[in-house]
């Protein structure tokens, strides 16, 4: 396992979440865009970094106000925005999550075992339900 390109059929069956991602304030987004999406296995998220990044902040931020706009739903690793921009999660700052001493997100897996989806752990909802009005403000029109 490991990772793999996402093909041309699962691309059409991509959901659409009613959700708008403005550019990161990083160079290298959080939520990648683009044509094309990489896959990952779980397997394959145990290799990030171990320390927590503003990178990384963001995109916890930006999963928690995903995860509240579309209905405290499981938010899929790879989605279309309401403008249709494919839009997947980055390996390594889910990677981070995952592999917590206590992990801050479930990850769902297909059959292969790729990363299909992800949910909030409570610890994580606990710790932005502060702010969640303006995080789910920032990922919406």
């Amino acid at each position: 396992m490991g990772k793999r390109r996402l093909q041309a059929e699962e691309r059409d069956t991509l959901p659409r979440l009613q959700v708008c991602l403005r550019p990161s304030a990083h160079v290298s987004d959080p939520f990648s865009h683009g044509e094309a999406a990489e896959l990952y296995s779980v397997d394959a998220l145990k290799k990030v970094a171990i320390e927590k990044h503003r990178r990384t902040d963001e995109f916890e931020k930006r999963l928690m106000g995903i995860w509240w706009a579309i209905g405290a739903q499981a938010v899929p690793f790879v989605f279309e925005t309401m403008d249709g921009q494919l839009r997947s999660m980055d390996a390594g700052c889910l990677g981070f999550l995952v592999n917590r001493w206590c992990p801050d997100v479930t990850v769902e897996t297909d059959a292969d075992g790729f990363v299909v989806a992800v949910t909030p752990a409570a610890p994580m909802i606990e710790r932005y339900e502060p702010i969640r009005a303006r995080l789910i403000a920032a990922v919406s029109q």
